[in-house]
């Protein structure tokens, strides 16, 4: 989930709305999934994260950019931490995804990266090379 405009000026529910669910909830079923695949010593997981993760100055995206770098490193963690017991971790990060109500309801529609020529990509794309 995102929402786009200065973090100062964003309203605290907004904020809190997105953290919640783009790292609570990536924290807690990463959690759920990884017990049921380490009990059975086998499993993998695709992490869906963005490219917005890695980079360090997103102007109107700053909150989501910060929640998207948690989803990099504990999926990048978790990786390191689960190897030993037969469990891979993989973390997907695609740039934007067209196709999908993303753009519209998230308020991103002006983000330069929808603009640049072969940068976005079909939803299909995007799922097949994950």
């Amino acid at each position: 989930i995102a929402y786009e405009g200065l973090s100062a000026n964003m309203d605290t529910s907004l904020i809190e709305r997105m953290i919640m669910i783009n790292t609570m909830s990536f924290a807690k079923l990463s959690k759920l999934y990884g017990q049921d695949m380490i009990r059975r010593g086998r499993g993998r997981m695709l992490m869906v994260s963005s490219m917005a993760g890695l980079t360090s100055a997103s102007p109107n995206t700053a909150l989501y950019g910060a929640t998207k770098s948690f989803e990099r490193s504990l999926a990048f963690s978790m990786s390191k931490e689960f190897e030993p017991y037969g469990v891979g971790v993989t973390c997907l990060m695609p740039g934007p995804v067209t196709n999908t109500q993303f753009r519209a309801r998230s308020g991103t529609g002006r983000a330069l990266c929808w603009y640049l020529p072969f940068y976005p990509r079909p939803a299909e794309t995007v799922a097949h090379q994950g």
